[in-house]
This record gives C-alpha cells, sequence and structure tokens, in this order.
C-alpha cells in the first residue's frame, strides 16, 4: 500500500490496513508507473541493450530468464534523493530553459 491511499484514511484505521504488511512510501510526485518504467529500464539495460536474438522464441526464453533471476533476488528501487533536492533541481532546470 502506498503513503497517497492511506492520506485518506484515518490513523486508527491504518494499523488494521496493513496488518502484517509493509508500508511503502511512494512520493505524490511519483507513482506506481514510475517504478515499472524503471523496471523496464533496469531490463533494457541489463539484458536487452547488445543482444541479439533470432527469433520471438529465443526473445521470450530471454525476457523469461530475466523475470526468474530478478523474481529469485529482488531489490526494492531506493529514492536516491530527497523531494526537495528534486525540486531544486528542477527549479534549476526551469530557470535554464
Amino acid at each position: 500500500m502506498t503513503a497517497p491511499v492511506l492520506e485518506s484514511v484515518p490513523c486508527q484505521e491504518v494499523g488494521r490496513i496493513l496488518g502484517s504488511g509493509k508500508l511503502t512510501f511512494t512520493p505524490t510526485s511519483s507513482s506506481w508507473l514510475n517504478l515499472v518504467e524503471r523496471w523496464f529500464a533496469e531490463l533494457t539495460r541489463k539484458r536487452l541493450q547488445r543482444s541479439a536474438h533470432r527469433s520471438i522464441k529465443d526473445l521470450t526464453a530471454d525476457l523469461d530468464s530475466w523475470v526468474v533471476a530478478w523474481n529469485e533476488n529482488p531489490q526494492p528501487f531506493i529514492w536516491h534523493k530527497t523531494a526537495d533536492q528534486i525540486l531544486e533541481s528542477l527549479k534549476k532546470y526551469l530557470v535554464n530553459l
């Protein structure tokens, strides 16, 4: 469950909703779609770039092996900058436009 969803839930209900689950913070300027895009970027960079597939069957097998390997040792995506750092960077970028 992401934090923006919990913003609409009374505090006393959060524990009941989460149960033994894990709370994952997603910045409000972001979304789960960003994480999906990031996953596909990893797939492209680590598996598909500079690779050659002679058939759809070879490509499918390569993709399947990537997913199996990813799921054997999943790693969370970690935000390396704070929201303030990102906004500051964006402010500098917009000034230079």
